[in-house]
């Protein structure tokens, strides 16, 4: 499992109570592999959540 944080998907990332839907764990991949910074990682999850509500 890759986390929204960490670049390398072999990072150990603590387990999370809460499912990720599917079109947030595809963000989270694109935005892995595409390897942005962690300043646009969080930009990008602030503005897709504030989207989201």
């Amino acid at each position: 499992m890759t986390s929204f944080f960490n670049k390398e998907p072999d990072h150990a990332v603590p387990h999370l109570d809460t499912p990720v839907s599917p079109l947030r764990q595809r963000l989270i991949d694109d935005i892995n592999m595409r390897r942005f910074s962690r300043e646009t990682q969080r930009n990008y999850q602030d503005s897709t959540e504030t989207v989201a509500k």
